[in-house]
């Protein structure tokens, strides 16, 4: 028999996910849901890095249909020192290098109108997440 977490069960999920430390990545290719760390297909050099995300920049998730939580703080990334070429997404990682993929999503999802998606990163451009553009959702 197959079961469903209530809307408080997803909030306690979700507050448990993010109360970690994320990297987050971006990516030229999308990820997919077997996606990892080290398959996934980030720029490589002319400064690029994923960044740290520590859980304090997480807001407390939003009980609904679906449930969400989202960041708190602007995520800026490393300014590139050369072209990294055309970004489409981003990944969640528990690791700087390698590890393991926790959420991934498109930029064409991050609601920033100013902002031409996907990106193409040349240098001296750096990649912004305003607050509320990662959000993470369980239904």
């Amino acid at each position: 028999m197959t079961g469903s977490f209530t809307n408080y069960g997803e909030g306690q999920v979700l507050a448990n996910v993010v109360n970690r430390t994320f990297y987050i990545a971006y990516v030229t290719v999308m990820p997919t849901d077997a996606s990892t760390g080290d398959t996934l297909s980030e720029p490589s050099g002319n400064g690029y890095a994923r960044k740290s995300m520590p859980s304090t920049d997480w807001g407390t998730p939003t009980l609904g249909n679906p449930t969400t939580v989202s960041n708190t703080a602007v995520q800026t990334m490393a300014v590139a020192t050369g072209s990294q070429g055309t970004i489409v997404g981003y990944a969640l990682c528990d690791a700087l290098t390698g590890g393991n993929v926790w959420a991934w999503g498109s930029l064409n999802d991050y609601a920033a109108p100013h902002d031409p998606l996907p990106q193409v990163i040349a240098s001296g451009n750096a990649l912004s997440f305003a607050v509320g553009a990662l959000t993470l959702s369980l239904d």
